[in-house]
Parts: structure tokens; sequence; C-alpha cells
């Protein structure tokens, strides 16, 4: 009765991104073992070398899929998944490449690893496209309301949400000259609100009116939100205090900064430098 208790539509939906997060993962881990054991037989005849080598590879392909955004699915659009995927498997591969090279004391050919990360595109934009379309399936767009100053920036902002309808049905629209009851009237029959540059007095009743309510906001910075977002706490006696300082970047961070461009503009050149060669 516990798990029942615990079972909600939340949760299944949860759970079946997960395992369609998993399944793609697993397929990209499973399409590089079966590369191995066509291409390179020899290195499956130990067991416990082919456990490194799985566990090897799955974590770059798990630490590169969470760093590149890869499992935000229902977050990304399709276009900026599947890049980001393509991104990841490139990567991963090619540092596959380089350890397999490394643990047989030799160079390998590299045509197999075209053909796995042919075999391994083709599975994965698959598994995304059902994946994107069992999350919309799942979660129907969001009923949001918009109020706003009408400014013409809020105007592009708004028109960016437009162009995600499978996310986002903006059904109603008002600005700060309505009356707060109206304001809060629509934020009820409302799933989502979209809070724009406001009279600051009506601005702080709408934030604490929808955390209230329990509903989704996205809140449209000002310049004020920004300075707070990026200010450091400091204690002046017994009362907490934000610090924000509008200072220019130091030479030892520009030189610092120069240094670390260099450096990964050859890291970068030096591991893609294969595929660079081959594209040219």
């Amino acid at each position: 009765m516990s798990f029942l208790g615990k079972f909600t539509p939340q949760n299944f939906r949860k759970g079946i991104l997960i395992f369609e997060k998993l399944l793609i993962l697993l397929s990209a881990t499973a399409a590089y073992l079966g590369m191995i054991a066509l291409c390179y037989p020899a290195m499956m005849e130990n067991l416990s070398t082919v456990l490194i080598l799985a566990f090897v590879y799955l974590a770059i392909f798990v630490l590169l899929f969470n760093s590149y955004g890869c499992q935000q699915v229902g977050v990304l659009r399709l276009k900026e998944l599947l890049f980001s995927f393509a991104l990841t498997t490139v990567l991963a591969d090619i540092l596959s490449y380089f350890i397999l090279v490394l643990a047989s004391g030799g160079m390998l050919v590299v045509w197999p690893f075209f053909a796995l990360l042919g075999v391994q595109l083709a599975v994965g934009m698959l598994l995304y496209i059902v994946a994107n379309k069992t999350y919309f399936s799942l979660n129907p767009a969001y009923d949001t309301v918009v109020i706003c100053a009408n400014s013409k920036w809020e105007a592009e902002i708004i028109a960016k949400f437009r162009c995600i309808p499978e996310r986002y049905n903006i059904s109603q629209v008002l600005y700060e000259q309505a009356e707060e009851a109206e304001m809060f009237f629509a934020i009820d029959h409302h799933d989502t609100v979209i809070l724009g540059d406001i009279a600051q007095e009506k601005r702080e009743k709408i934030l604490n009116y929808c955390f209230e309510k329990n509903r989704r906001l996205y809140l449209l910075p000002t310049v004020q939100d920004i300075m707070l977002n990026n200010a450091s706490v400091t204690q002046i006696g017994d009362t907490m205090a934000l610090l924000c300082k509008n200072r220019p970047v130091s030479m030892e961070q520009l030189a610092i900064k120069r240094l670390a461009d260099v450096f990964i503009s050859v890291v970068a050149l030096t591991v893609l430098s294969p595929v660079l060669a081959i594209v040219a």
C-alpha cells in the first residue's frame, strides 16, 4: 500500500522519461561494445577488460551527456537535443579510440569508429524523437498568462515563448494598467505566469500570490534582478546584506582568461584534428 500511495501520474511520467534516457545511454554503450566485438575481437577475450572498457566508455559518455544537456528532454528543443547528442557522441568516440589505442599498444584502424558513430547517431536520434513525442504527449502545453508592461523588449521575449506552442499556450495577456483583482483572477485560472517589468509594488504582490497558489512562474529579469543575482552575501553585525559590485575585469583575470582560451584551443584542435582533416 505504501508503494501504491507513492505512485502518482507525475512519478509515472518521470519514470517513463528516465527509462528513455537510460535507453539512449545503454544503446550507445552497447553499440560501442558491439563494434569492439566485431572489429577488435582480441579485446573481448578477457571479461575484466570488457567490463573496464564498458565502464570507462559509459562514464565518459554520461559526463559529456550531462555537460551538454542531453538529458533535458522537454526543456531543450529537439534540434538542440540532437545537436548536443551528436557532439557528445563524437567526443566520446574520439576519446574512446585513444583509450583503445593505449590498451592495445598500437594504432588501430579508424573506419570502425565511423561506422559506430553512424549507428549511434541513427539510433540515438530515433530514440530522442520518440522521447520528445512521449514527453509532450504526457505533458500538455502549459496554459499561460502574461503580465507585462507592453514594452518592445517584453514583446520580443514573449514571441520566443510563442515559438514553442507545444510547451506554452499563451491564452491571455494583461498589462500593468489592469486591476490587481483581474490579475489574481487570471493567475487562478492558468498553470503558468510570465511576469514582466511592471511597477514594483504590483510585481511583489503578484510574486507572492504566485508562490501562494503554487504557480509556475517565469520572471523576466530587470537590471535590479540581474544585479541581485550576482550579489554576494555579507554580514554586518547580526544583519545580512547583499554586496553588489560594478568592477571591471582585473589584469590577472584577463591573463588567466587568455591562457585558458589558448590552452583549450590547443587541446580541442589536437583532439579534433582527425575529424577536421577528414572534413577538409
